[in-house]
């Protein structure tokens, strides 16, 4: 019950906008299975600034937007989800077992980040859709973040255990009531996003083609792929606690086109022609992060449909786990959140 309820932040995959390597860090204030921020280069050597920001003129508030997204996707998703796990997803407080009670926090650097980004959209004298979806979601993210945060350090520190519960049973109704919000709220933020994303990235994919940038090129398939493949997933309304009755054969294409696509991102690896279109080299320790992951993910699908075929359910404490087993919806999830954020640290060098 409770994922289900909590999917609405992972049920619409992310759809990622990559540009090229810049010099300075990306600014992207996630780490999960979202967008990949703009570089801002030098803009005589690099002109992924002008094609990440198709749509928009300032790039750093393009990165901002996809900030907020990733977080979204990633800390926000993760503290929510873990919070949920133990704590009955209702209105009224029920107290967990004291081993289970616990909450992933998110950093005060992802948190001055949604700040940031707030200011300056708050401050356009022209605003879109997507500014005003940030604006809306801002107070109750924030406050269902901070809210969180609380409930880390309380749980961390045991106080529940010298208050018998009662700020627990507070900032409970607190997050539950932020969440009512937050889901609408963070999902028209994503579906505000989205279209900008998708422009953009249709138009780095044709410029990493037009230019020779094969490394590049092929990395976003696979993850677009991959991504592809999260969405039919999901579409099935299929979890980890029901992963048996996923439909593999109907997702058998989407699979067979990730282990093509997985296959000429390694051919491409081993011929680094494309070393000088692409601003980096292939022993960058980053696209050796890369490729292992993607290798991780490939064997993580594989695993999946094993399972499936196998019909071999998880046993309950699997399904409780902070971690996800191999071969489960969460354990592909895990891999493609991985390879997003080894392609955002290379893009950030």
């Amino acid at each position: 019950m409770k994922k289900r309820m909590l999917a609405v932040c992972m049920a619409v995959v992310c759809v990622m906008a990559f540009s090229g390597c810049g010099k300075e860090p990306a600014k992207s204030g996630g780490s999960s299975s979202g967008p990949a921020a703009s570089s801002s280069g030098d803009k005589s050597q690099d002109q992924s600034s002008a094609s990440a920001a198709a749509s928009y003129d300032d790039v750093d508030l393009y990165n901002k937007y996809v900030g907020v997204y990733n977080m979204i996707t990633g800390d926000m998703y993760d503290a929510i989800d873990g919070y949920f796990t133990h704590v009955p997803y209702q209105e009224e407080f029920a107290a967990p077992e004291e081993s289970d009670y616990w909450c992933y926090s998110i950093s005060e650097y992802n948190i001055s980040y949604l700040d940031d980004a707030y200011d300056a959209v708050n401050g356009k004298k022209e605003k879109d859709e997507l500014d005003n979806a940030l604006i809306a979601l801002y107070p109750v993210m924030k406050d269902l973040a901070l809210a969180i945060n609380d409930v880390e350090e309380y749980t961390d520190m045991k106080s529940f255990a010298d208050d018998n519960y009662a700020k627990g049973a507070e900032l409970h109704t607190r997050i539950y009531n932020d969440y009512q919000q937050y889901a609408d709220l963070s999902q028209a933020y994503l579906d505000a996003a989205d279209p900008v994303f998708e422009k953009v990235q249709e138009e780095d994919l044709k410029r990493f083609k037009d230019e020779g940038m094969d490394m590049s090129y092929t990395m976003n398939m696979v993850m677009d792929c991959a991504q592809d493949i999260q969405e039919a997933i999901y579409l099935q309304d299929i979890y980890d606690d029901n992963i048996l009755e996923l439909d593999t054969e109907a997702i058998k294409p989407l699979y067979d086109q990730y282990v093509a696509t997985v296959e000429e991102c390694l051919n491409a690896y081993k011929n680094p022609a494309w070393e000088d279109a692409e601003g980096f080299a292939g022993d960058n320790i980053y696209l050796e992060d890369f490729i292992s992951d993607m290798k991780e993910s490939k064997v993580a699908l594989t695993d999946l449909f094993k399972r499936v075929a196998d019909q071999k359910p998880l046993e309950e404490y699997e399904l409780n786990s902070a971690f996800a087993a191999d071969g489960t919806v969460g354990k592909f999830d895990e891999t493609v959140s991985d390879l997003i954020d080894d392609y955002n640290r290379l893009i950030g060098m």
